[in-house]
């Protein structure tokens, strides 16, 4: 099923169409959310929120404005970013409160499971090291801004021309 099948299958309210959409892009959208949130069974929920998330707002996605992926892959990296600085708030109120050490499990994303790895190899260096931090560790654009010593319209613009050069790796 193509990319224009499935948003026609979107706006016309076909229910059935979100078992497409995660046939197709289920694994690529839980790579980010797993990337961010760490944790295998909190990235399945940010998951299917998300995917709730893009059913109820279906209505809003604009294919002039970009990729039915790309406007997925948002919605999930933001509902990522949200569980993530939740989760961490809950920490942080919860060693404060008990003074007691918290020890957080990693769950690290081995992008090359889900294919993206070896495209984003293909990325100039400094292209890469942005897609990785903005959309696989979860950072806002402002925080890699700041932590990389870069105007925040630059980190903006490079990560804007990065999305583009993996659109075109990607067909």
């Amino acid at each position: 099923m193509n990319q224009e099948q499935i948003i026609e299958r979107l706006h016309a309210g076909d229910a059935s169409v979100m078992e497409d959409i995660y046939q197709n892009y289920g694994k690529a959208l839980f790579g980010v959310a797993a990337g961010i949130v760490g944790e295998r069974d909190r990235a399945m929920d940010v998951l299917q929120e998300a995917l709730i998330s893009i059913w109820q707002n279906a209505q809003k996605y604009n294919a002039q404005k970009g990729r039915l992926y790309t406007w997925m892959l948002n919605i999930v990296r933001n509902k990522a970013i949200d569980e993530h600085r939740k989760i961490n708030r809950r920490l942080k109120i919860h060693t404060q409160v008990e003074d007691v050490t918290v020890h957080e499990r990693g769950y690290e994303t081995n992008i090359d499971l889900i294919g993206f790895g070896k495209q984003l190899d293909k990325l100039h260096p400094d292209k890469k090291k942005l897609i990785e931090l903005s959309y696989i560790q979860g950072y806002s654009h402002s925080e890699i801004s700041e932590n990389l010593s870069l105007p925040l319209g630059t980190v903006k613009t490079r990560i804007r021309s990065a999305m583009k050069d993996l659109k075109d790796i990607f067909g």
